[in-house]
């Protein structure tokens, strides 16, 4: 078969590659390695569908690590050294330097032939339980590279093969067509902001035959039952003509709404039942779902901005400065969600307080719903956490500086963070009531991958800075 014939060509390249450097490395002859480093960048991105760069290229004294993919958060050090302790003093510059933090992978790729063995256990004692590094599969050389293609699409082999050739062959007048018009880079992930949700089974609707006043409306409803029984009640319902809707159990007699509806004409639905009966019924069912996630959130410490049309984050106490959620990604990690600061000249005045917010809508495509979640922030003045009155301009300079990466790790902990805030709730023995569940992001795979030093506009992040600083200094003056 042809695509046996690419294998066989692409091994031999490979071990024809790794012989050459052996021999330059052994005659002293160290540039090798270095300009390697773009060669195996490339082969690693076709074959592992990575979006790795070359740090030594902007810096090079880049610590640690000579290639880096900021979106798989994946890291590689090349070198021609296969010694465990090559090994070891990788690990330790990359954990001095901190580099875990933004990075969940570091492979060690041995350019020439690693070692048959390696002690994990003289591993662990450097790693230190703060990153995870197995011998077996971080450290690669260019057989990893030969099996990688045999699981691979042929269309990467393909690239990867024409990026070895273009490399390996000697002279300018030996440079084949597909080096000047080389074959279509390889396919990226895309990540979209569509977040399955899975819904409660029953929908309750009753009746409303409480005398609430000639509007009947959620505010006229949430008035009648504080006069009457003195207890705000939950978000979590929508009103309807004169109908009630909620997914509490309005059958079971100790509701908060037992007071104003007619207990004879509850009726359970499934949520198909009542928003597929026409569009009017699928708005008010998409209302009730916000509301639904209103009073999930509260519980939380998360507020709703009925201004802004935003969830933000709140502190869990009113005189915490700070709120840090841990959360689960690529790795274990800390999200800072609110952070309040102090005037300079009055240090008991709130100046400024920052929160990590997000939008939600909800959609049905196909019968299946989605929440629509966008990070975004909030920025408010006092413990009622109204807006600031500096809030746009404090928001339109935080904008600015946001790229990309910053915008999409926010999105991963907020989608994170609401599939499994509740799941402590479980365990707790307290009344469970009806949720939204969250699931996983949907990802397409086969977007065209864009290089963003291309396109993005350059920035002055330092001018940025200062502005934003001075934003804050002065209270958004």
């Amino acid at each position: 078969m042809r695509f046996e014939r690419v294998l066989t060509e692409f091994r031999e390249s490979l071990v024809k590659l790794a012989n050459e450097i052996d021999i330059s490395v052994r005659s002293n002859q160290l540039n090798i390695t270095h300009l390697a480093e773009f060669l195996f960048c490339d082969l690693l991105n076709a074959l592992y569908g990575w979006r790795l760069r070359n740090l030594n290229t902007d810096d090079p004294n880049f610590p640690a690590i000579d290639l880096a993919d900021d979106g798989s958060r994946v890291a590689v050090q090349v070198t021609a050294t296969p010694e465990l302790d090559k090994v070891k003093n990788t690990i330790i510059k990359f954990l001095d330097h901190d580099l875990d933090s933004r990075y969940d992978r570091l492979i060690v790729f041995v350019a020439t032939r690693r070692q048959s063995t390696y002690r994990q256990k003289s591993i662990d004692a450097v790693v230190d339980s703060r990153m995870k590094f197995d011998v077996r599969r971080d450290i690669l050389d260019y057989r990893d590279l030969a099996k990688q293609a045999t699981t691979t699409r042929p269309a990467r082999v393909h690239l990867a093969l024409s990026k070895l050739n273009s490399y390996v062959r000697d002279t300018v007048h030996e440079l084949a067509d597909e080096d000047v018009n080389p074959p279509a880079e390889a396919s990226e992930t895309l990540t979209t902001n569509l977040v399955p949700i899975r819904l409660p089974e029953a929908l309750y609707v009753a009746d409303i035959v409480a005398d609430v006043g000639r509007v009947i409306d959620r505010q006229s409803v949430r008035q009648w039952l504080r006069s009457q029984t003195g207890v705000a009640l939950p978000s979590d319902y929508e009103v309807r003509g004169k109908r009630l809707l909620t997914f509490r159990d309005l059958e079971d007699g100790n509701t908060p709404f037992d007071a104003i509806i007619d207990k004879g004409t509850v009726t359970s639905l499934t949520p198909h039942e009542y928003y597929a009966y026409d569009a009017d019924q699928q708005r008010t069912f998409k209302s009730l779902l916000r509301l639904v996630l209103q009073e999930q959130l509260f519980s939380k410490h998360v507020r709703w901005s009925h201004e802004r049309r935003v969830f933000f984050f709140c502190p869990w106490q009113s005189c915490d400065n700070r709120r840090v959620e841990m959360w689960r990604g690529y790795r274990r990690s800390k999200r800072t969600v609110f952070e309040r600061k102090m005037m300079r000249d009055d240090p008991d005045k709130v100046l400024s307080q920052k929160h990590l917010a997000f939008s939600a809508s909800f959609v049905v495509i196909s019968g299946d719903w989605y929440a629509v979640v966008r990070p975004d922030w909030y920025f408010s003045t006092s413990d009622l956490f109204g807006q600031s009155q500096f809030a746009d301009k404090q928001l339109s300079m935080l904008k600015r500086m946001e790229k990309e990466q910053s915008v999409r790790n926010a999105f991963r902990f907020i989608t994170s963070w609401l599939a499994t805030c509740w799941t402590r709730d479980l365990f707790s023995g307290g009344m469970s009531m009806p949720r939204i569940k969250f699931r996983d992001p949907i990802s397409l795979r086969g977007g065209r991958p864009l290089d963003d030093d291309l396109w993005t506009p350059l920035r002055d992040w330092e001018q940025e800075r200062n502005d934003l600083d001075d934003l804050f200094s002065r209270g958004g003056t």
